[in-house]
């Protein structure tokens, strides 16, 4: 492993846009969101504010997840809903769940379901968005066989 960055109080979840250039880093406690420029492995540079996720809950941006699209689903850990970003990094919707902690979300492979973990059940959800999910690195690789 390599080490990236220090000075989060609570980073969070993570994840890569679909041409492999941007890494988006959740910080729950901040609310933020961070983009980092991807420079090869191991390397990233160019931090910066990407987003900010709604409320003055005790909580923020746990996992997330980007679609077919380009928007990002992030569960909102404390608010009751998983926000949804542009990609670009505008806040552009918000999606109500019955439950109060989001705390990760994933597509299912080639498919419009999308998974939620919450910490106020203890429990799995699903429902299904307007489109899939990102392809997933794993899933490039097979393809290219």
């Amino acid at each position: 492993m390599i080490l990236l960055e220090t000075g989060f109080r609570f980073c969070n979840g993570i994840a890569v846009t679909k041409d492999d250039k941007t890494l988006i880093v959740a910080e729950t406690p901040a609310k933020a969101l961070w983009a980092y420029d991807i420079k090869g492995p191991g390397k990233v540079e160019n931090k910066r504010l990407w987003g900010k996720v709604p409320g003055d809950h005790e909580g923020g941006p746990d996992g997330m997840d980007f679609d077919q699209e380009g928007r990002l689903l992030v569960a909102n850990w404390g608010s009751s809903h998983l926000e949804v970003y542009s990609p670009t990094g505008d806040h552009v919707m918000r999606v109500k769940c019955p439950f109060e902690n989001p705390s990760n979300l994933h597509f299912a492979p080639g498919s419009s379901t999308v998974y939620v973990t919450e910490h106020e059940f203890h429990s799995v959800w699903k429902f299904q968005w307007l489109c899939g999910g990102q392809t997933q690195f794993c899933d490039q690789q097979g393809k290219a066989k």
